[in-house]
């Protein structure tokens, strides 16, 4: 980032039942470097890429700091629930995680549901990993190249 920043503007976990503002690790403004990367950023993303790749990527579109190239992120851009505490249910024995934090990085009244939209949709076929072929990254390239 070319200024100061905020990965998460909050965080939430609860307490009585009902959704409270607690701190975390990455809550605050953030400064710069001395010397930021100022050249075009290219993010290839597909449903794999949630949680810790969606926070950063949603900064950066939060920020218009990077071109988005591949298929619609896991994870949301707007809230992501995290920390997740391990339980062994006591019957059946099967063990869950139960995310104990909630990550706010914009606005949870944006949250639609749906990840981050890349802003060039570029997918692989089947037949494209088979041959290893990865068209968002070939594409990133040629665009780099305008």
């Amino acid at each position: 980032m070319q200024e100061p920043f905020e990965v998460v503007h909050n965080y939430q976990c609860l307490k009585n039942g009902q959704p409270v503002n607690c701190s975390g690790a990455e809550e605050g403004e953030h400064q710069p470097v001395k010397k930021p990367y100022s050249g075009k950023l290219y993010v290839l993303i597909n449903g794999g890429s949630f949680s810790n790749s969606v926070i950063v990527s949603s900064c950066l579109r939060e920020h218009q700091r990077a071109v988005f190239i591949g298929e619609e992120s896991g994870g949301n851009p707007h809230i992501l629930a995290g920390n997740a505490a391990d339980y062994k249910l006591p019957h059946t024995k099967i063990r869950v995680e139960i995310p104990t934090l909630r990550y706010v990085m914009t606005n949870d009244s944006l949250n639609t549901g749906r990840g981050i939209e890349p802003d060039y949709p570029v997918a692989n076929s089947i037949q494209d990993r088979i041959n290893g072929i990865d068209k968002p990254l070939e594409f990133a390239i040629r665009l780099s190249l305008r």
